[in-house]
Formats: C-alpha cells, sequence, structure tokens
C-alpha cells in the first residue's frame, strides 16, 4: 500500500512516499530512496499535531519521521507496519534453522548436563544465544503465536537468565546433594574421620573461584586433598591439570605426602598432582622461560621452624624498641594466653579434660561437683578458656568485676 503527504501538507513538511512492499518499506524523498527491513524495526509512534499527524518509524537505532499523515492514514501505516514486522520477526524466528530451534538444542544441552555450572561456564553457554535473544527481546515478538513449547522454552530462558541466579543455585544445589550421595564412599575414606557435610560441599563445589574460610585445625588440608582427588577420580582433571600452592615448605610437604599416600584409594587417582609453595613455583616457572635466573630469599622456602625462628628475633626486637607494640604483644600473650582445642584432636570429655590440665587447669570441689577451673591474672578461677580471655583482659585494664555472683 502506497503513503505519502497530502497536497497540503506537503507545502509544510515537503512531498514524500511510502511503500509497504513484502519485505521492507520503502521510503522516497527529495529523490531520494531508502529502504527499511521489517525486522530491523524497533519502534513505531503517532503523535498527534493540530492539523496532522506525525508517525515515527525507528530502525537500527535510527528514527524516520513520517510527517503530514492524517490521523486516518497515520494509524493505518501504523498498524501495517506493526503487522509486517511482527509477522517478519514469527517467519524468522520459525524458520527450520531458526533461533528457537537453536533454543531448544541449547535447552536440551543443558538439561543433559552432570557438573556443576561455574559462572564462566554459563556465560560461555549464554554467548552462543545472542541470535535467541535478538529474537526473544525484540518489540514485535510476542510468544502467544507460538506453541506450547516454545513458550515454555522462553520462559526456561528467562530464568536462567534472572540477574539473581536463583535458577542456576538451585540446579546446581540438586547436583552438589547428587554428587556428595555418588562420592560419599571416597570421602568417607579419606580420613580418619568422614568429610562433613560443608567439607564435602566445598569439595563438590566447581565454581571458577572458591574462599574456603574455616578456623585453624578444622579441616581445611583435608578438604583440598578431597578436592584434587576428587577432581580426578570425577574426570573432570587430570593430575597435571592441578597445581596446589602452600605458604611454606611444612604445608606443602603435608599436602604432598598426603596426595601421595592415597594413591589409588579410586582406579582413577593413580598419580598425585603437582604441589608447591608459592615462592617455588615462581621461582620454577622463572627458571624454566625468563632469560636470567632469579635469587631467592632462603627463607621463603625454609620449614616453619626456621621462620618461627625469625619471627621470635623480630618480635623481640620490637618489644625492645617499641612502647606500643610491648604493650600489645603483653595484652595479646595475657588474653590470650589459652590457644584454642584442636576440635578434630578432642573427640571426647576426657580429652578435653586432659587439654584444660595440660594449660593449667586445676581441679576444684565446688557445690555442684568436681570441676576443672582455669587460672586468671588476678587469682580468680573460671570455667572457660572464653571466660579466662574476658576476665584476663578486664584485670590488665582496670576493670573491676565479679564472677558467677548469686543472686538474690
Amino acid at each position: 500500500m502506497q503513503y505519502g503527504a497530502g497536497p497540503i501538507s506537503a507545502l509544510f513538511f515537503g512531498a514524500w512516499k511510502g511503500l509497504t512492499e513484502s519485505t521492507t518499506f520503502l521510503y522516497t524523498k527529495d529523490n531520494e530512496t531508502n529502504r527499511i527491513s521489517y525486522p530491523d524495526i524497533e519502534s513505531i509512534n503517532v503523535s498527534s499535531g493540530i492539523l496532522w499527524n506525525e508517525l515515527a518509524v525507528t530502525a537500527n537505532s535510527q528514527t524516520l519521521h513520517l510527517k503530514g499523515l492524517t490521523k486516518k492514514k497515520a494509524r493505518l501505516l501504523r498498524d501495517e507496519l506493526t503487522s509486517k514486522a511482527t509477522k517478519a520477526v514469527i517467519t524468522h524466528a520459525l524458520h527450520h534453522d531458526g533461533p528457537l530451534i537453536t533454543l531448544a538444542n541449547w535447552l536440551s544441552d543443558f538439561y543433559s548436563l552432570k557438573k556443576y555450572i561455574s559462572r564462566s561456564d554459563l556465560t560461555e553457554r549464554m554467548a552462543k544465544l545472542d541470535d535467541v535473544d535478538a529474537i526473544v527481546e525484540h518489540p514485535f515478538f510476542d510468544t502467544k503465536y507460538f506453541p506450547d513449547t516454545v513458550q515454555a522454552n522462553i520462559a526456561t530462558l528467562s530464568r536462567i537468565k534472572e540477574p539473581a541466579g536463583e535458577y542456576i543455585t538451585q540446579v546446581n544445589d540438586r547436583f552438589v546433594q547428587a554428587e556428595i550421595q555418588k562420592f560419599s564412599s571416597l570421602f568417607n575414606r579419606l580420613e580418619d574421620f568422614p568429610l562433613s557435610s560443608e567439607q564435602m560441599r566445598a569439595v563438590v563445589v566447581n565454581e571458577d573461584r572458591t574462599l574456603l574460610i574455616a578456623a585453624a585445625g578444622s579441616g581445611k588440608t583435608a578438604t583440598i586433598v578431597a578436592k584434587a582427588i576428587y577432581l580426578i577420580a570425577a574426570g573432570y582433571a587430570a593430575p597435571q591439570q592441578i597445581l596446589l600452592l602452600a605458604y611454606n615448605k611444612d604445608a606443602q610437604l603435608e599436602l604432598q605426602e598426603r596426595l601421595v599416600s592415597l594413591q589409588g584409594i579410586t582406579p582413577e587417582y593413580n598419580e598425585a598432582p603437582k604441589v608447591r609453595t608459592f615462592h617455588g613455583f615462581g621461582y620454577e616457572v622463572l627458571t624454566n622461560y625468563a632469560t636470567q635466573s632469579p635469587s631467592i630469599s632462603k627463607f621463603a622456602t625454609s620449614s616453619g621452624k626456621q621462620q618461627g625462628r625469625l619471627f621470635a628475633e623480630l618480635i623481640k626486637n620490637l618489644y625492645q624498641k617499641d612502647t606500643d607494640f610491648k604493650r600489645l604483644w603483653r595484652e595479646f600473650l595475657l588474653v590470650d594466653k589459652f590457644p584454642t582445642p584442636n576440635l578434630f584432636e578432642i573427640q571426647t570429655q576426657r580429652d578435653y579434660h586432659n587439654h584444660l590440665q595440660e594449660l593449667g587447669a586445676k581441679r576444684r570441689k565446688l557445690p555442684e561437683g568436681f570441676q576443672l577451673m582455669i587460672p586468671t591474672l588476678d587469682g580468680k578461677e573460671v570455667r572457660s578458656f572464653e571466660e579466662a580471655r574476658l576476665a584476663n583482659w578486664l584485670a590488665i585494664n582496670g576493670v573491676n568485676y565479679e564472677y558467677e555472683r548469686e543472686y538474690r
């Protein structure tokens, strides 16, 4: 159908002609002709004037202003362009090798995944859906024109793309639970005691970066060892693809010994992965690939005992020269003089009592029976390490307090 400014409106806005063809809108003005493909149309808006209407057609981020139309013609052209743009988008979407087929195949592959979906993995997979996004997010795309299966696929894609990531979190949580159950026998045989549920989750979660926060002696090393063996046993990595880094030589040797001792615990785990200190690995890389071999401090790769002697000397010097450090160091030693017990070494009440006695606790007869009591700096006795810390801090700061005063 042909459109254009009327003879009177053309005096104000200039003469132009528009023709709706099968695949494009043909626009001619001042002997210049432009073609707009219907799928490229992004928006169509009608604005009313005193005498005439204007139709603004935006395509490829550029807006064409069709002025001098009657109200009826403006709406008629808007409706025809909208219909043709919608039809063009739907036709492209339903093509035998179009984006909706791409989406169906993509989701089929996604559903068949038997792995933890990391952030980078999802980003890489989503990059394959650029054509799908272009269609689904097109302003003239409407799911009502498609069968239920297509609508369901588009709804699933929307959930996968949610900023909060709830759908992917649910998918990963189901995988983690299934994987923990699948490898529970392995996790129960790696250490003297089975891994905890939190440790097993840390092992199975295979995100790009994982921060494991845990107290001293709570099993971080056991978790790292289990992680390496799991990756190999599950087929996610070969031993040559894994590098474990430790802060000092003692930690490196401990990791290495445990990994070597567990070789053969599964048929797949027959070679231990590489373990290095941070400094040692850096030195190894520079030695192999740099033009000049670097020098490295002996302290960097020394044992924990050697490092401890150096730190003791540094503390001694600061203690003698820095009054603020001297005050803070004394406070630290007095308040935190009792180390936190290793929960994995203390398995019974007797183990705990023996630990208390090693740190100076005395057996006292109390109204409720015999109890091990811990001495404080000001001569009082308390029942726990936590109470001792509080009492010592109050004492060195001159705060008077009463311990377990009877209520009346």
